[in-house]
């Protein structure tokens, strides 16, 4: 497992180059781009960044007591479904099926789906940060086959992080950026932490942070300590600090945009 130094440095590199792990309950394979601990303490980590494979329906790994951020990278999309909750399986709708889904994070029943228990199922559309609790029995459904999905894990009350996805169309710079989604918590008494910044790059383009830019190519990922450490909080929630560091990714000149798609996703990660 990639691990990221506590004492300087960074991680770079196409995660595509990475070495396939096998997921936690064997039904797939995912690739690890950083965690504070190594594979054998991967359990206790405090978080942890990487992109699955999905290849197929079935059960996701349960991790008790993180929080999960996923982000589909590429393919149609994914419907999570809590099994505790006892759903039938003609209750799961599919993609071209004429089910309207439209917005991640939205019960399926207001999208227009039959559903037996709209609270417990989630539609991870393309493109779009969704945060969720590691600790249900979720079994994942492919809307229209396979999906490639980066996943953020982060154990409550040892960590807290951002995700914000950058569109092709609509590529935000550091006075518009999204607030994005944010999961864990994290208490301190001094309100200081150790705050990490990562960008996984979909396409070519320079990634600007308060102490500079860094030029990274389609498929690169790299992850750095963050020169202006920022708050653990959203920039929109009450009580963000001021002067929180805030980055952008804009796309390289050749890069088409008329095309809907991701450009970037960008991870803040507190501990």
């Amino acid at each position: 497992m990639a691990q990221f130094p506590e004492t300087g440095g960074a991680r770079r590199g196409p995660w595509q180059a990475l070495p396939p792990e096998p997921w936690k309950n064997g039904g797939g394979v995912t690739r690890t781009l950083a965690a504070d601990k190594d594979a054998a303490e991967s359990a206790a980590a405090r978080w942890r960044v990487s992109i699955a494979d999905i290849t197929r329906d079935g059960p996701y790994s349960r991790f008790a007591g993180d929080d999960r951020v996923s982000v589909v990278l590429s393919g149609a999309g994914v419907v999570l479904r809590d099994t505790r909750a006892g759903l039938r399986d003609e209750c799961l709708p599919r993609g071209n099926a004429g089910v309207p889904l439209r917005d991640a994070g939205v019960p399926l029943r207001d999208a227009g789906a039959q559903v037996c228990d709209a609270g417990a199922q989630i539609w991870l559309a393309p493109g779009q940060p969704v945060a969720f609790a590691g600790d249900a029995a979720w079994h994942g459904t492919l809307v229209d086959g396979p999906v490639q999905v980066l996943n953020l894990f982060v154990r409550r009350g040892s960590a807290r992080a951002r995700v914000r996805g950058v569109n092709l169309a609509s590529p935000a710079g550091p006075a518009d950026a999204p607030a994005g989604v944010s999961a864990g918590a994290l208490a301190l008494a001094d309100g200081a932490a150790r705050h990490l910044q990562l960008c996984v790059a979909l396409v070519a383009g320079r990634w600007q942070t308060p102490d500079g830019a860094t030029e990274l190519a389609a498929g690169e990922f790299l992850l750095r300590r963050a020169a202006c450490p920022g708050s653990p909080v959203n920039p929109g929630d009450p009580g963000a600090a001021a002067g929180q560091a805030v980055d952008a990714f804009t796309p390289s000149p050749g890069v088409s945009r008329q095309a809907p798609g991701l450009a970037a996703v960008l991870l803040d990660i507190f501990y």
